[in-house]
Formats: structure tokens, C-alpha cells, sequence
């Protein structure tokens, strides 16, 4: 990302137009660290706001769904995230508490939709699900198939399709 950012600045001498000039595709969970290490950079190197530095961050990603099963989701201890990225985890909770207001504000009826679709599962010893991350940050998101993105299939991260829906 530090060498993106540097790369993009020597050729354009702002990062103004960053979101124009840069697309980085998720084609599996393990670089979803790249969005809470952009949103770092933007804001703690670049001075950025973090509104705006989530705005870029949204447009610049995107990611593909490449399986069928929830358990092959790559999730990642909060505990262990803490302890080597701390910051990073600040960000990705910062992101989750975005993420979660935006949708309690839509669906106040809705009691477990909070639950299901955090980024952080509570119910497995705290956990960071990557896959989530991506879906949430990402301004496109797809699958390898139909089947891989399908709102009423067996994968749960698809089923917040239904509450991204410009995203699918």
C-alpha cells in the first residue's frame, strides 16, 4: 500500500484523484489487511479525515467470493490482531461501528441483523471475518459464479447482498 500511495503521488502530486487513479482487487480474504492498511496510511500519514479516507477506501476496492462454504471464510482472532496490528484492528472496529449504525438506522426492527452481519463474530471467540471486511469496504463485490454471490445460498457473508445492494 506505502508503495502504491508513493507511486501515485510521484506521478499525480496529490491524492485527490487516488480513487480515480488506483483500483486494488481482493481476489481472496488474505489481502483484505489492505483496506484497514490504506485507511492507516490515508489518515495517520496523508492527514486525511476519516469519512474521506473511507470514501476513497470504499471506491478503490473491490473483491470476489471464491467459495461456497462459510467454514473455508478466513476469520482472524481479534486477540491476536490486537497484539501485532493493533491499529489495524482499531480501524477494522471503526469500520464495523460504521457499518453497523448505517444498518440499525435502516432496519431498527430487525433484532439479529446486527449480529449476522458484523464484522466481528462474537460467537466464536471473537473474530475478525476477513470476508465481511471485504464485502463491506468494497464498492463491487462478485463471485466466481452465481452461486458464489447468491443472497439465499449457503454462504453467509452473500446474504448481506441484501443490505449493499449497489455493491453487488
Amino acid at each position: 500500500m506505502q508503495d502504491i500511495l508513493s507511486r501515485h503521488y510521484q506521478l499525480h502530486k496529490t491524492y485527490a484523484n487516488l480513487a480515480e487513479k488506483t483500483a486494488i482487487h481482493l481476489n481472496d480474504t488474505h489481502p483484505v489487511l489492505s483496506i484497514p492498511e490504506l485507511m492507516r496510511l490515508l489518515i495517520d500519514e496523508h492527514k486525511f479525515e476519516w469519512e474521506e479516507a473511507f470514501e476513497v477506501t470504499c471506491q478503490v476496492f473491490s473483491y470476489t467470493n471464491h467459495t461456497l462454504m462459510s467454514e473455508a471464510l478466513e476469520t482472524w482472532p481479534v486477540d491476536m490482531l490486537g497484539k501485532i496490528l493493533p491499529r489495524h484492528l482499531q480501524i477494522i472496529f471503526e469500520i464495523n461501528d460504521y457499518f453497523l449504525k448505517t444498518l440499525q438506522e435502516q432496519y431498527p426492527n430487525d433484532t439479529g441483523l446486527l449480529g449476522r452481519a458484523s464484522i466481528i463474530d462474537e460467537s466464536n471467540g471473537r473474530r475478525v471475518r476477513m470476508a465481511w471486511l471485504a464485502v463491506v469496504v468494497s464498492h463491487k463485490v462478485n463471485g466466481v459464479s452465481e452461486l458464489h454471490s447468491n443472497p439465499d445460498g449457503a454462504v453467509p457473508v452473500c446474504r448481506l447482498r441484501q443490505h449493499l445492494p449497489d455493491a453487488f
